[in-house]
């Protein structure tokens, strides 16, 4: 998948309903680019996307270090306000006050996977509060 809000391409045709049907085990645990790659390489003869997959592996790459957000590159003034925010106004960032306003807002399942998402993004954030 791509994103073309931000000019970032993915494969022709792979969506996410395309890449769940695929890619099942997407929506129950963690899989890796790496796992994809895998699967598709031993898939390929079964489906064309599968091929796409393989042959667009190196863009892919690409995209998975642009969209990042483990170690992303912020500026140290930047820094101070995430600081601030998550030392000022902690009820901003918890999980359940998320949800609750996740489900109020009727998003849905527009965030596949709420849990795990919610898990890796809150441990990211938790790192910049300690330092």
């Amino acid at each position: 998948m791509g994103d073309d809000s931000d000019n970032i391409p993915g494969v022709k045709g792979l969506g996410p309903k395309k890449l769940f049907k695929l890619f099942p085990e997407l929506e129950n645990q963690k899989v890796t680019l790496e796992d994809i790659f895998t699967k598709s390489e031993e898939k390929r003869q079964e489906h064309g996307l599968y091929e796409d997959i393989c042959n667009f592996k190196k863009q892919l790459l690409i995209n998975q270090q642009l969209m990042d957000l483990s170690d992303p590159d912020i500026p140290e003034d930047s820094l101070e306000e995430i600081k601030q925010v998550l030392t000022n106004e902690p009820n901003k960032l918890d999980k359940l006050h998320f949800l609750k306003l996740y489900n109020e807002d009727r998003l849905g399942n527009s965030i596949p996977n709420t849990e795990i998402w919610l898990n890796e993004i809150f441990s990211y954030l938790q790192v910049y509060k300690l330092k």
